[in-house]
């Protein structure tokens, strides 16, 4: 009894002189400080916005003669990159910028990154996001070995150059609460992004059919003495295209 009271009680006194060795060694370090172009950078480069579907027992494996159980494909149907859109309402649609897209007409559209006034973000400013977003999403499997049968969907899809009711690419129309948005930090060492007001985390589905803010802080640097953290506030606005 005494050797193991003896055996803990030496145990406690290592550990706590190796707690001890480590404040004194973190108390005793000095940091290089940043310079201004790192800490006081909270950009995008990009941000995206993606569908995604989850097919089950629908994708058929040419070469292992059997339905795939489960696969989950995403693709990019809007953000800072360009989409293609043809206007089939059968009228005149009016873009944001006033342009008018006739019936029939392919456009190019891209995202575009644009300053507000807004007293209540930092430096009075709020960046916004504003991309369209495509009515349907074109998947695509892997390669030709992978094929989407048409006997396994119902409502409304579209197969792409089907031979025998199957194709390697399939049109569905997008879920508009359960899309993907992603942001591409222009320095991800030294920013974090946090939602605000509710927005959902970014990288996961979720309803986009209203405006989100999320704030992004440059809260990984170490700054000069008296320099304030510097941060941005971005809002997501998405069009969706008929």
């Amino acid at each position: 009894m005494k050797i193991k009271t003896l055996s803990k009680l030496c145990l406690g006194l290592v550990m706590l002189g190796s707690v001890a060795g480590l404040t004194s060694c973190k108390a005793g370090l000095t940091y290089e400080e940043a310079p201004e172009n790192i800490y006081s950078e909270v950009g995008l480069s990009a941000f995206t916005v993606r569908s995604r579907q989850l097919f089950e027992n629908q994708v058929w494996g040419v070469n292992y003669d059997q339905w795939v159980p489960e696969v989950l494909y995403t693709v990019v149907v809007g953000g800072s990159s360009s989409i293609e859109w043809t206007n089939e309402t059968g009228s005149d649609y009016m873009l944001e910028d006033g342009t008018a897209v006739a019936p029939g007409q392919t456009v190019t559209l891209s995202g575009t990154m644009t300053e507000e006034s807004d007293a209540s973000a930092p430096d009075g400013v709020v960046t916004v996001l504003h991309s369209y977003v495509l009515p349907e999403a074109t998947y695509t499997t892997e390669n030709k070995g992978f094929v989407f049968d048409g006997s396994k969907f119902s409502g409304e899809f579209e197969l792409v150059d089907p031979t025998n009711n199957q194709s390697q690419s399939i049109k569905l129309p997008i879920k508009q609460n359960e899309l993907i948005c992603d942001f591409t930090l222009v320095d991800y060492d030294a920013c974090t992004v946090e939602p605000q007001d509710d927005a959902p985390a970014l990288g996961i589905p979720a309803d986009y059919t209203q405006s989100r803010r999320y704030l992004v802080r440059n809260n990984r640097t170490h700054r000069p003495a008296g320099v304030e953290e510097y941060r941005r506030l971005y809002e997501v606005r998405l069009t969706f295209l008929p």
